[in-house]
């Protein structure tokens, strides 16, 4: 039998199905499922701001609301009412920054810095990513998000901040921080506590970047899973810093990994060819396909760009000269098949970033501990992931110089108290808290960020294990030294060294070195913590100093 479809065939189908969604849409309105933004509607913000990269002269800003540029015009709102910072009318969302400026320790006098404007086309999806251009190397900006028919109120001071990178052809680099958060996604008490003390101790002075190590958003990273437990939980410090996300075994479950496709690509934007990926639609979230009407506009909106080949399942970056940091997918990538052409065109990709790199140090960063006896024990290996991890990557770090490998999964603390190198210590240190790694690796788990699970913590090469909640601070304070720290909810925590080149050494103990940096801080930051440019978390979850109104 031969079925002939005429074009008016096709045309009635599509009508048809238009008519459908409109129906869908109108039932969910009655029912009070959605909210129909009119034009006097506040616009919320439902994600964000978050900063989805950071360079020495641009940085990218994403944030996610209820302004929606296309299909039918509609946001979820979840009835808090709005605040500052209204826009002026047709003036859409966008982001005020400034450089911000030093105020002199002896006077009260301050010379504000030019207000510069950004802007991003609308999208369908209330999804911006707006690019903060011409910037300065090495230089804290402020900042804050401007929404239309934001009602009354008058705008607040500039309440987001962030730090350029140093270039790279500059003469220093240093110091350089960054923060690690592994299996930080179970939107507990857990995650305030690590949040807050970090922020506590940083003294609100921006840093240069997160670092996700999977499992950001349990159960099985979900859109309202990365809102909630992640992007509202930690919010106070992904808009101080850039964040780059590696992916872990629950990120599997809700996330297509090998098509790069769910909530976790979505949100983030680095991909391994060194370009950003612009903000997609969701494109695992039935509702919002509804909202926009489905249908070809829906489906070209959602469609991937990783740059030309890039992945966003691995990357890496570079902060000035002095740090390299690589973002391993343990997951999926490097435990494919040998012969499996995705996974020779990522072993290819981290051999030839490893040879290319000349920054001072090489951290790496991955969900999967290649050594742990904490709630995950690598020695009894069912299903040989680990084993799998080991041989193929501990030879490429060894042949390449990296120097610090963190990852998470268990939900403890735990690390090294030597370099190693091919599997086996190099040094006997008398205290473990000085490892030079000039021909090894220094190897830490941090898995606690948002819940801790016992272990027996007795792997022969990590000399220190903690059942305690926490995350970890890097600091890099030169080309031969960095302090590594856990800072614990419960505890003392932890605090080590690793050190390179001919004639390393510590410099006096960990905490020493590290009163030492805060008090050479330059004036510029010292300001900026004495008029508290961020302020401390309020009890419903917002954060900032109320420049504009977060949907709860």
């Amino acid at each position: 039998m031969v079925v002939v479809v005429s074009t008016m065939m096709i045309s009635q189908a599509v009508g048809l199905m238009k008519r459908m969604v409109v129906l869908v849409f109108l039932v969910m309105a009655a029912v009070g499922m959605i909210t129909v933004a009119s034009a006097a509607s506040p616009v919320l913000v439902t994600r964000g701001p978050y900063l989805d990269s950071v360079s020495s002269n641009e940085a990218t800003v994403r944030i996610a609301t209820t302004a929606t540029g296309g299909g039918f015009g509609v946001g979820v709102s979840f009835g808090m009412p709005p605040s500052a910072s209204p826009a002026a009318a047709g003036d859409g969302v966008h982001i005020k920054y400034r450089k911000r400026s030093a105020t002199s320790s002896s006077t009260t006098t301050t010379n504000e810095s030019p207000v510069n404007k950004a802007t991003a086309k609308p999208t369908t999806s209330g999804e911006y990513a707006f690019t903060l251009s011409s910037l300065q190397p090495n230089t804290i900006y402020e900042y804050q998000v401007v929404l239309p028919n934001n009602g009354g109120g008058g705008a607040a001071a500039f309440p987001f901040a962030f730090r350029t990178y140093p270039s790279t052809s500059a003469s220093s680099s240093y110091p350089i921080t960054l923060w690690a958060i592994g299996d930080s996604g179970e939107g507990s008490p857990t995650a305030k506590e690590t949040v807050d003390r970090f922020l506590k101790d940083q003294q609100l002075i921006p840093w240069h970047a997160t670092l996700a190590l999977g499992d950001n958003a349990y159960q099985i990273g979900s859109a309202p899973e990365y809102d909630t437990k992640f992007f509202r939980m930690f919010g106070a410090a992904l808009a101080l810093a850039p964040v780059s996300a590696t992916v872990g075994n629950h990120e599997a479950i809700a996330n297509r990994l090998g098509m790069e496709r769910g909530a976790h690509f979505d949100r983030f934007g680095r991909t391994s060819s060194g370009s950003l990926k612009p903000p997609q639609a969701p494109s695992n979230d039935i509702q919002q396909f509804l909202l926009r009407g489905g249908g070809a506009a829906a489906a070209a909106s959602s469609s991937k760009s990783n740059g030309g080949g890039g992945s966003q399942l691995y990357h890496s970056f570079d902060i000035g000269r002095g740090v390299h940091v690589i973002s391993i997918d343990s997951q999926h990538t490097a435990i494919l098949p040998n012969g499996d052409p995705n996974f020779a065109k990522f072993q290819k990709w981290l051999v030839d970033d490893l040879e290319r790199t000349t920054a001072d140090w090489i951290v790496v960063y991955m969900h999967h501990p290649l050594f742990s006896k904490g709630h995950h024990d690598t020695t009894r290996d069912s299903d040989h992931k680990y084993s799998i991890l080991r041989q193929r990557l501990v030879p490429v770090f060894d042949k390449h110089g990296v120097d610090i490998v963190l990852s998470g999964h268990s939900h403890a603390y735990e690390r090294t108290t030597s370099a190693l190198f091919n599997n086996e210590r190099v040094q006997d240190s008398a205290d473990g808290d000085c490892l030079d790694v000039t021909s090894g690796t220094a190897y830490v788990v941090t898995g606690s960020a948002s819940k801790k699970n016992p272990g027996q913590f007795n792997h022969p090469l990590m000399g220190v294990g903690l059942f305690e909640s926490g995350s970890v601070i890097l600091r890099a304070e030169s080309p031969q030294r960095m302090n590594v720290r856990f800072l614990s909810n419960e505890g003392d925590g932890d605090e080590f060294q690793i050190v390179k080149g001919s004639g390393a050494s510590c410099d006096g103990d960990s905490s020493e070195v590290r009163t030492l940096s805060l008090a050479s801080q330059n004036l510029q930051e010292v300001e900026m913590k004495r008029n508290g440019v961020w302020r401390e978390r309020v009890p419903s979850g917002r954060v900032g100093g109320g420049t504009f109104q977060r949907a709860s």
